[in-house]
């Protein structure tokens, strides 16, 4: 039974870093489409991190 959560623990630790690494890549995304569509990085920041969370949290959500 111990060997069940820890592989869950292992699972879900897995998935958190996928999404947090797919979550950079779209606020990246984010970030350069803000710029190149004459934005202030000040927005860019604001809208990449955004992103960041919305993706980590619905992923998490979504991934289950």
């Amino acid at each position: 039974m111990q060997d069940s959560a820890r592989v869950q623990k292992a699972i879900r630790e897995y998935k958190l870093r996928r999404l947090i690494s797919l979550g950079f890549f779209v606020a990246f995304l984010v970030a350069v489409g803000t710029l190149q569509f004459g934005g202030d990085s000040t927005l860019a920041v604001v809208f990449s991190l955004a992103a960041l969370v919305l993706t980590v949290v619905i992923g998490m959500r979504l991934w289950q």
